[in-house]
């Protein structure tokens, strides 16, 4: 978590503020967890629990297998998108580490966390800022690697029940890392939708798939999804974060600096929750841009801590957007022959691109369409992509590209 290492390393100048019980601060942080959980028994079980145990489960499979833990992990990603670095036994012991995974259950697991509603990440006693620094992140990735592959391998081999469900699987391990507290969890959370939806995007568009699984893709995408926490929660907890990495200063300091870390979250939050496009054009909204961008303590870099929240959790919703816009698409397209001039024969898809962060341009061309957002610049270029990265075309320093989803 990037907010909370700058302040650290900031070392002594930033301090707590009246009115703050810092012993509270641990339970106010589960309380905004909690808040965004299902309303659910005690006893109801746990999609964490079950990522905790699938990482004890997966440790020791690849041990079996001669991997000593991360960052010596199988090359899952051999097995889906072919890398000249990696030999062939390198790939052949990756197979034989996934044969594994499925003879062993683990993608079971993974199929019973996706119907787990209730994701909330044990919150022990102590300091918070290492809590921060530690979780499930390097076994999620090594999950979302192993699922991709067997979702390649599904889809390569027309099953495609099976790639639907590991499909999901993806967003639930999204899903259950978003539900936590820190910048962290939502960098990885958001990391592996992006490779789900990349990763399944060609075969919505080839025609191979029915339209009953391009209905279930978009039930799957809901169900994972429409519980998704807004982007100030998250920086409601890395607030929090910031008072309690302060906690041991001096307590005038402390009063002084409290001021300071609360006026810079409520501007994050309004600057968040405002919509993207009145960010380039408001007055208020320009000065709020810049005042974060000024007082942001992560250094030089650091569009890298609440700016880059921000546009992380922003890309996230328009990616999704995007996906489930395609697949309005090809449904279409099998329910009549064609893609439609314009999204307004779809008002679901119409919507969704109007509310994305990045409002989303369909066009029609002579073998397909085109689906894009126009750059961080806010200038429809023609779904002109950059010309290595297609995200960072909605990065600010990369004027004259437009963010093509397809």
């Amino acid at each position: 978590m990037l907010v909370v290492a700058s302040i650290v390393i900031a070392g002594g100048l930033l301090l707590r503020g009246p009115g703050v019980d810092q012993a509270s601060l641990p339970d106010r942080l589960r309380a905004i967890v909690e808040s965004n959980q299902p309303a659910l028994p005690p006893d109801a079980p746990d999609a964490y629990a079950i990522l905790l145990d699938l990482g004890r489960q997966t440790d020791a499979i690849d041990a079996r297998h001669g991997y000593s833990g991360f960052p010596d992990r199988p090359v899952f990603d051999a097995l889906y998108a072919p890398d000249p670095s990696y030999s062939a036994e390198d790939i052949s012991r990756a197979r034989a580490t996934l044969d594994s995974y499925v003879s062993e259950g683990v993608f079971d697991q993974l199929a019973a966390m996706s119907a787990a509603p209730r994701a909330v990440r044990p919150l022990p006693p102590g300091d918070l800022v290492d809590f921060a620094m530690t979780g499930s992140g390097s076994h999620a990735r090594n999950l979302t690697r192993a699922l991709a592959a067997r979702m390649h391998d599904q889809l390569a081999g027309g099953d495609q029940a099976g790639a639907v469900r590991s499909f999901e699987s993806l967003l639930a391990l999204t899903r259950v890392l978003e539900a936590q507290s820190t910048y962290i969890d939502l960098l990885v959370g958001r990391a592996i939708a992006a490779l789900a939806e990349y990763r399944l995007r060609p075969a919505i568009h080839e025609g191979s798939l029915t339209d009953e699984t391009l209905a279930s893709i978009a039930e799957a995408i809901t169900r994972q999804t429409g519980n998704r926490p807004p982007a100030s929660r998250f920086l409601e907890m890395e607030r929090l974060f910031a008072l309690e990495a302060v906690r041991e200063f001096t307590p005038i300091l402390r009063s002084m600096e409290a001021g300071r870390i609360n006026d810079f979250f409520d501007a994050a939050t309004e600057l968040a929750t405002a919509p993207r496009p009145e960010r380039l054009t408001d007055p208020k909204l320009v000065r709020l841009t810049k005042y974060i961008e000024t007082n942001d303590r992560s250094g030089p870099s650091a569009h890298a801590s609440t700016v880059q929240l921000i546009w992380t959790y922003d890309v996230g919703t328009t990616d999704t957007n995007g996906t489930l816009i395609m697949i309005a698409l090809e449904r279409h397209r099998l329910a009549t022959g064609a893609y439609p001039d314009s999204l307004a024969a779809l008002p679901e898809a119409a919507s969704l691109a109007a509310a994305s962060p990045w409002p989303l341009v369909y066009r029609r061309t002579e073998d397909g369409y085109t689906l894009y957002a126009a750059g961080e610049d806010g200038t429809d270029d023609g779904g002109t992509p950059h010309p290595e990265v297609p995200v960072q075309a909605l990065m600010p320093e990369n004027p004259g590209t437009d963010y093509v989803i397809h």
